[in-house]
């Protein structure tokens, strides 16, 4: 099966980002060369102002976002830009992006370098670190970093596959804390109690090492 538009796309964007190795790039030549190439193969129209809006801001004395993508008119999606190799990590970034997204009531936003992508649902109702859904880096070449940013083209916004897995991830994040929490936490001892009855031979002790070597995955 022949390479997709977007996969092509990315190895384009990963040899200029091994290219540039640790000089980085500007914002802006960051957002030409590296993020805009990806905003196309995932079917935006770059050069359509009804669809892509750069400098986009929702009130004429708000913050501006580096992109609003529309359908319909309406804002879908924010793309927040940082030069390469920029540290994603910085928790103001992730609360100023948020800023934006409650004020224009969008719900999916991006802050990316060009190399790594995180996705955040700004509207879930969780503190702001749980609000990040998904990161993956361009740069690492492997099949979810394509799977992932397909989920933020065009169509597939419309189709709103992105905010059924969302649904997932949420419900299968609180079942991981409730099973850490039976097996290690305040709960333990009414697992042991649980797992006896199934299996009587082993003695509590030796049920609860094997609890402490359990995590879910």
């Amino acid at each position: 099966m022949p390479d997709s538009e977007l996969a092509l796309v990315l190895n384009e964007v990963r040899a200029r980002i091994k290219q540039n190795g640790g000089r980085g790039l500007n914002e802006q030549n960051t957002k030409a060369t590296l993020i805009e190439p990806v905003l196309r193969a995932l079917r935006w129209n770059t050069e359509d102002v009804e669809e892509v809006v750069r400098e986009y801001t929702s009130e004429k004395k708000g913050n501006p976002v580096d992109y609003g993508l529309l359908t319909s008119r309406q804002p879908r999606l924010f793309v927040e830009a940082k030069p390469l190799h920029a540290p994603m990590g910085d928790s103001k970034w992730a609360t100023q992006i948020m800023s934006y997204a409650v004020v224009a009531g969008v719900t999916w936003m991006v802050l990316t370098n060009g190399d790594e992508y995180r996705i955040y649902n700004a509207h879930a109702k969780v503190p702001i670190e749980e609000k990040l859904w998904r990161a993956v880096k361009v740069s690492d070449a492997t099949p979810i970093v394509e799977e992932t940013l397909e989920l933020l083209a065009r169509d597939r916004l419309d189709e709103n596959r992105i905010d059924g897995m969302w649904q997932a991830h949420f419900v299968d994040r609180k079942v991981k804390v409730a099973l850490e929490d039976l097996l290690g936490g305040s709960g333990r001892e009414h697992m042991i109690g649980l797992v006896r009855k199934r299996v009587p031979d082993l003695s509590p002790s030796e049920i609860r090492s094997s609890l402490r070597r359990c995590r879910p995955t």
